[in-house]
């Protein structure tokens, strides 16, 4: 239910009031034609667009997801709405960005004392389809999308896994399809987060040494230093950054073929053509493309472009290429209107289900946020707008670089000290959706909300995923 706290109710806005009332008369509306459909997120967290074989990557790390794409919609142009695990699944969830939802932050302090979590005034995805009759079951590898913070609203069933800092692809697998076996007779909504391809690189043999580089690339000494959790196994890379990209590249061959075993796994109980299926990332991963290894640092390409691939059921025919931008909280308001469901109030996001595989998401601004404090370094925003991208520092109110992502999807090539008129107006714009998006928080009656985390095995999960310094 969206009210999962009375005494709060008095203390909430008018506006939250009536989309709880909303929501209560939705739970009353018989689903569509589509009513049956299975949905599956398929989350696979710090895959990076261009190690996706789809997407053009010269080694073939990923041919079942290939496969797969074949019958799907493929979006070539995907972003996170945010380089880091927690603020971009909250973002999935709940279909807002982090600067409304507010979960922006995981610090060693706010960790011991108290850090953001998913306020339950927000209505989560996994709600909407539980009250609509979905069973909902969540197999999560991360220790961050975990209770503590919250995410588990809306989910009948939400699994942690294993007590491993990253338990394996088949064991969530295993519990995933259990469920799923257990819940086949009505329509269910499975959530699968794997954490296989997210630092640090210990992929299983044969996979550790499935690919093999020739020529080094030879790092500095700075570089080393700010590896980071990135480093296990360092007394073998003989500063040679690509052993750090084989072995990424073996950790997603790796998850490939566990992906494979559960498209099998769905189409032996002949779940797999009413299904609709995702494949996507939280975020990528930087390998000192702008000075930064990991992810969460920045808004380059390299940390918020993502693989976005949606397979619709077999009685819809759309598949190809979408060419457009688009972001996870699109996702997941897409899977909504298709199953003929609505949020309770104004979302994020946009229906890039609903267009033609040529135009999803064209002529649009998208956006994507790091908003921690003391944790990545400072906030920061990125707006694309057509070939344009600007990256913005609300703390000082700057567009600080413009990139032509078209010609230069690498952003080598600064423009903001020949296009000072296009800053601007950039600047007046993002200056003018900041306070949007202030004003779309407090009206939801978001004004913050913390959680103490004080689970000494969950911190050394954290700490050894580089979430806690």
């Amino acid at each position: 239910m969206l009210l999962k706290r009375q005494p709060r109710l008095l203390l909430v806005p008018l506006a939250v009031i009536s989309a709880a009332v909303a929501f209560l008369l939705l739970r009353r509306t018989p689903l569509p034609r589509e009513r049956h459909t299975n949905v599956v997120i398929i989350l696979i967290d710090a895959l990076r667009r261009d190690h996706v074989g789809v997407y053009g990557y010269s080694r073939d790390t990923t041919p079942n997801i290939d496969r797969f794409a074949g019958e799907s919609l493929v979006f070539e142009n995907a972003i996170s709405p945010s380089s880091w695990t927690c603020p971009s699944i909250a973002s999935l969830f709940s279909m807002l960005y982090p600067t409304v939802h507010g979960l922006t932050g995981l610090t060693p302090e706010g960790y011991e004392n108290g850090t953001n979590a998913l306020d339950d005034n927000l209505v989560t995805f996994a709600e909407i389809l539980s009250e609509n009759g979905y069973a909902t079951g969540a197999f999560v590898a991360s220790p961050c999308i975990c209770r503590d913070l919250q995410f588990d609203q809306g989910f009948e069933v939400f699994d942690p896994i294993g007590s491993e800092a990253k338990p394996r692809a088949d064991e969530v697998n295993r519990k995933a399809v259990a469920w799923i076996e257990d819940n086949r007779d009505r329509p269910f909504f499975a959530y699968l987060h794997y954490m296989d391809v997210h630092g640090p690189y210990e992929p299983p043999e044969p996979y550790e040494t499935h690919f093999k580089s020739g020529q080094a690339r030879l790092m500095s000494k700075a570089d080393v230093s700010r590896l980071g959790y990135l480093s296990a196994g360092r007394e073998n890379d003989n500063w040679d950054l690509n052993y750090y990209l084989d072995r990424y590249d073996g950790e997603i061959r790796y998850l490939d073929q566990e992906f494979g075993q559960l498209i099998e796994a769905l189409k032996r109980r002949e779940l797999f053509d009413n299904s609709l299926i995702v494949v996507t990332s939280d975020h990528g991963e930087a390998f000192f493309e702008h000075g930064f290894c990991d992810h969460g640092m920045t808004l380059y390409n390299e940390e918020i472009s993502i693989p976005l691939i949606v397979k619709l059921p077999s009685t819809i025919s759309r598949t190809g290429k979408a060419g457009g931008y688009a972001n996870l909280l699109d996702l997941s308001f897409s899977i909504l209107e298709f199953l003929g469901c609505q949020p309770p109030y104004e979302v994020d996001g946009i229906d890039i289900l609903d267009h033609s595989s040529e135009t999803a998401g064209n002529g649009r601004r998208m956006f994507s946020e790091e908003m921690a404090e003391k944790f990545k370094g400072p906030p920061k925003v990125v707006m694309l707008e057509g070939e344009m991208k600007f990256h913005y520092q609300p703390h000082t109110g700057e567009v600080c670089e413009i990139y032509n992502v078209l010609n230069d999807p690498g952003e080598s090539n600064n423009l903001v000290d020949t296009l000072r008129r296009r800053a601007e107006t950039g600047r007046e714009i993002l200056d003018r959706r900041m306070r949007q998006q202030m004003r779309k928080r407090r009206s939801l009656g978001l004004e913050g909300h913390s959680t103490e985390i004080r689970d000494s095995e969950k911190y050394d999960k954290l700490k050894a995923l580089g979430y806690i310094q």
